[in-house]
C-alpha cells in the first residue's frame, strides 16, 4: 500500500502474510519516487507475519517518507527477515517531524545479522541532518532482531515514555547528535542479553529512565557509552561517532547484571574514549544479596568526566578510588505493589539531587520535581501519576483480539494460543495462584526464575490438553527469600513471562 498525498488517514487495515518484495516495502508514505506524503496517518492497523520466502530479503514493513506523518496504535509481530519494521527515511532537506506512538511491537526473532531493527530513524550518510522524530508510549516486547531495537541515525530525535520488556537489544544512538532519551522503562525480567541504551555521538541527554532486571553485558549493558573513531569523517554509515558532551542524569538502575559500561569498542577502529560526560543524580542498586561484577565497567577511561551527587550500593563501584561524586550508601529503595523500586520515606535519595537542569522538571511518573529534587528517576510525590509503564492493553489497535482470532486449524501455534494470567494475589505471602490456559495440545513447562534468569522452581513439566489450569506456588518450599520473581510458560519456542512479588 502507498499513502500519497496530504492529510490522509488510513485506519483499520489487517496485513497478514503479505510479501513486500514487489514494491520494496509493505506500506510507504509516498505515491512514487519523491512524491512523499505529508501530515498523513496510519492508525489502528495490524501487521502479522509479513515475510518473504528468504530471510535475507530486505524490505520495510512501514516506510515513513515526507514530513509530519504519524503511525499510531498499530501492531506488528513475527517479522523474521532483513530490514526494519518501521523506518523513518531521512533523505530530504527538511526534517521529518514524524510521530511513532502507542504501537505494540512484539516477537521479532534474532535475525543473526545486522538489519533487524524494530524502529530505525535515518541512515548513516544523512545522520548529521535533523529528523526531529518523536518515538513515545510504545511497547516493545521480545523485539530481538538485533542489538539495535531502536536505531537512531539522525539528529534531534526524542525517544520517551516507551516500555521495553524482554528485548535482547537496546535503544542505540548509533549516529546523530542532540537526541534525548527519557522517561523509558527497561524491564529485562532476568532474560539474558536484554539491554538498555547504547551511546555514540555528541550532545545527547539521557535522563529519568528506569533500568531493571536487564541481563545483558558489554554493549548490551543497561547503559553502554562507547569509544568512537579518530576521524572527523561523518559520511560513512559504518563509523562509530565519538561521544562528547553527554549528560546522564536522574536515572535509576536496579537489579541489572551490568549497569554502566564506559569505553567499550564497537570495532577495532573505535579508539577514542568518551569525553566530557556528566553523571548527575543517578542511583545504582546492585542485585540484592548477590555478589556480582562492578556496577561501572571502565573498558576505556573517559576523559573530562564529571560526577555529581550519584549514589550506589550492594556491589563495588568499579572505579577506584571512587570519585567524590559517587557515594556508597543504602538508597533504601523499597519494592512497591506496582513492581517498581521506589524511595522509602526515610531514603537518603530524597531532596539530595544537586544538578540543576531547566528541562528536567518532572520524574518518570510525570510528577513535578520540587525545589529540592530527589536522586534517581522517581521523585517522591503525592500528586497524580500521569506516566506509567505501557502494557499491551494500552497500545495497538482497539480490535486487536478480534483480528487475531484466526481458526487454529489454519496456522502454526503462536504465543496467542497460550494465556498466562497475572498471579493472584500479587504481591503475596505465603502463597499465590498461577493460572494459565492452552488451546492446542503441547508439552508445557511452567517455571519460576529469579532476576538473573536462573530457574528456582519448576511447577509444570508435562503434555497438557486444551483447557485452563491453575497451580499454587509456595516459595518457602523452595527456600526462596522475598523479592521479585518471574514465572514463564514455555511451549517449544514460545515463551510467555509475567512478574510476581514475594513479600515476607
Amino acid at each position: 500500500m502507498r499513502i500519497g498525498g496530504n492529510y490522509l488517514i488510513v485506519d483499520g487495515l489487517y496485513f497478514k502474510n503479505c510479501d513486500g518484495t514487489t514494491i520494496g516495502n509493505i506500506v510507504e508514505f509516498r505515491s512514487s519516487g519523491t512524491a512523499y506524503a505529508n501530515h498523513c496517518r496510519l492508525t489502528n492497523c495490524a501487521f502479522v507475519d509479513c515475510n518473504p520466502t528468504s530471510a535475507a530479503t530486505n524490505y520495510i514493513w512501514v516506510a515513513i517518507y515526507g514530513t509530519y506523518n504519524r503511525i499510531d496504535h498499530c501492531y506488528t509481530t513475527g517479522q523474521n527477515h532483513n530490514g526494519p519494521t518501521v523506518c523513518v527515511v531521512r533523505d530530504v532537506p527538511d526534517a521529518n517531524f514524524a510521530e511513532i506512538d502507542s504501537n505494540y511491537f512484539e516477537n521479532r526473532p534474532n535475525l543473526g545479522v545486522n538489519g533487524g531493527e524494530t524502529v530505525k530513524i535515518g541512515s548513516g550518510p544523512n545522520s548529521l541532518f535533523n529528523s526531529s522524530t518523536v518515538v513515545e508510549y510504545n511497547l516493545f516486547d521480545k523485539c530481538n532482531g538485533e542489538i539495535e531495537t531502536v536505531s537512531n541515525k539522525s539528529c534531534e530525535n526524542i525517544i520517551r515514555y516507551n516500555t521495553f520488556t524482554n528485548n535482547q537489544g537496546t535503544i542505540c544512538l548509533r549516529q546523530g547528535r542532540r537526541c534525548q532519551v527519557y522517561g523509558n522503562f527497561f524491564l529485562g525480567n532476568g532474560v539474558s542479553s536484554t539491554g538498555g541504551v547504547r551511546v555514540h555521538g555528541d550532545d545527547h541527554k539521557i535522563f529519568n529512565n528506569y533500568f531493571s532486571g536487564l541481563g545483558g553485558n558489554d554493549t548490551r549493558s543497561a547503559l553502554s557509552i562507547e569509544d568512537g573513531y579518530n576521524t572527523s569523517d561523518t559520511s560513512t554509515s559504518a563509523h562509530y561517532f565519538k561521544v562528547r558532551r553527554l549528560l546522564v542524569a536522574n536515572n535509576t538502575f536496579v537489579n541489572n547484571a551490568y549497569n554502566i559500561n564506559i569505553g567499550i569498542q564497537g570495532d577495532t577502529l573505535s579508539v577514542v574514549p568518551p569525553d566530557s560526560v556528566t553523571f548527575a543524580d543517578n542511583v545504582i542498586l546492585g542485585v540484592i544479596g548477590v555478589t556480582q561484577s562492578p556496577l561501572i565497567t571502565q573498558t576505556d577511561t573517559a576523559t573530562n568526566s564529571f560526577w555529581i551527587s550519584n549514589m550506589y550500593y550492594e556491589s563495588a563501584l568499579g572505579i577506584s578510588p571512587a570519585p567524590s561524586g559517587w557515594t556508597k550508601k543504602d538508597p533504601l529503595l523499597s519494592l512497591q505493589a506496582d513492581g517498581f523500586y521506589r524511595p522509602a520515606a526515610n531514603s537518603p535519595l530524597i531532596n539530595a539531587a544537586t544538578g540543576t537542569y531547566s528541562f528536567l522538571t518532572t520524574d518518570m511518573d510525570g510528577q513535578t520535581r520540587d525545589s529540592k529534587p530527589d536522586i534517581g528517576a522517581d521523585e517522591v510525590s503525592t500528586s497524580a501519576i500521569t506516566i506509567r509503564a505501557v502494557t499491551s492493553s494500552d497500545v495497538g489497535p482497539k480490535n486487536l483480539k478480534v483480528i487475531l482470532a484466526i481458526s487454529p486449524e489454519t496456522r502454526v501455534p503462536t504465543e496467542k494460543d497460550f494465556a498466562l494470567e497475572q498471579n493472584y494475589p500479587n504481591p503475596f505471602n505465603p502463597t499465590t495462584i498461577i493460572r494459565y490456559s492452552v488451546s492446542t495440545s503441547r508439552h508445557i513447562v511452567l517455571q519460576v526464575v529469579n532476576v538473573l534468569g536462573e530457574e528456582v522452581a519448576k511447577l509444570v513439566n508435562e503434555v497438557k490438553s486444551p483447557g485452563s489450569y491453575s497451580v499454587e506456588f509456595n516459595p518457602a518450599e523452595y527456600g526462596l527469600t522475598s523479592g521479585v520473581y518471574f514465572y514463564r510458560l514455555i511451549a517449544g519456542s514460545i515463551q510467555v513471562t509475567n512478574k510476581m512479588i514475594y513479600i515476607r
